[in-house]
């Protein structure tokens, strides 16, 4: 992994390969605590790296404008941290993906202060299947936001199908309920859905159709 605590103009990460690193604290792939002004990590990969506070594959605090583009961040890990942190000026995300679908449910896939500015570009999150994609965001002053991506079950008699997505094009600013790709849908009849996971009540059998699912009366002595 990749440890810098030195102040710098510009730090650039290029065709990186980052897999399988563990470390006791925090950035299991790249831990920087630095005064960098300029920060791009470009065509790099990163999986499953593991880190016991904070961060598995990035922690990132001290830094100017934070740039990743082209670059794959995909955790299958249940560490009860988030897969990035971040603390900069600006962050700019684009032609990226992160998965955590190997992560505990209701954990963090990014975490943030931001300075100044948030832009995301052909950019897409992942959660476990089950969960959905939620964003946590406090408005400090008119600069500066701390915003939080995380991974969660449905609440009591709601579920999901598939796992939570967000994809977006281009994204300035605050996640608005149509950028979600799937959502929480309302328990159907003759369905549990306890715990945000669906399943049948006695006696009857379910299908999908679409992200939703219905349930239908078993043929006798079926189920």
């Amino acid at each position: 992994c990749i440890c810098l605590a030195a102040n710098s103009k510009k730090n650039v990460l290029l065709n990186c390969y980052f897999k399988g690193n563990c470390v006791p604290k925090t950035g299991g792939a790249i831990y920087i605590a630095s005064n960098t002004q300029f920060l791009y990590i470009g065509h790099c990969y990163f999986s499953t790296n593991i880190a016991m506070e904070k961060s598995s594959e990035l922690y990132i605090s001290g830094t100017g404008h934070m740039f990743f583009k082209n670059s794959s961040f995909i955790n299958n890990k249940n560490v009860n941290v988030a897969i990035i942190y971040i603390n900069c000026t600006g962050i700019s995300l684009q032609n990226s993906f992160i998965s955590g679908r190997g992560i505990t449910k209701g954990n963090i896939i990014l975490k943030a202060l931001i300075k100044k500015f948030i832009y995301f570009k052909m950019f897409e999150f992942q959660c476990p299947e089950f969960t959905i994609l939620k964003e946590d965001r406090e408005d400090l002053d008119k600069e500066t936001v701390r915003v939080m991506y995380r991974c969660a079950t449905c609440d009591d008699n709601f579920y999901i199908v598939y796992s939570g997505m967000w994809s977006v094009h281009k994204y300035i600013g605050k996640l608005k309920p149509n950028d979600q790709q799937y959502e929480c849908n309302r328990c159907p009849d003759r369905g549990d859905c306890t715990g945000g996971m669906i399943k049948a009540t006695p006696h009857y059998w379910g299908y999908i159709t679409d992200d939703r699912v219905e349930f239908v009366l078993c043929p006798r002595e079926y189920c």
